[in-house]
């Protein structure tokens, strides 16, 4: 989702905009068992995206973890 939102040419996105997204993506798409997506992991997951992809590092905006 971020690339193809990069892709189409913005240069910022929030972790909020993709997760609640996603949210909805997942909640639509499966039956039964809901997947969840805890809010408590959000930060991790931007900082796994910016990780694997080290040019969208400016573009999210990032807050020093407390537990580091």
């Amino acid at each position: 989702m971020a690339r193809n939102w990069f892709e189409q040419g913005h240069s910022s996105v929030s972790i909020g905009m993709l997760w609640e997204t996603m949210r909805w993506l997942t909640g639509i798409e499966t039956t039964g068992d809901i997947y969840r997506l805890n809010n408590n992991y959000r930060s991790r997951y931007v900082r796994l995206l910016i990780e694997r992809n080290p040019s969208w590092e400016t573009a999210f905006r990032v807050r020093e973890l407390r537990a580091a």
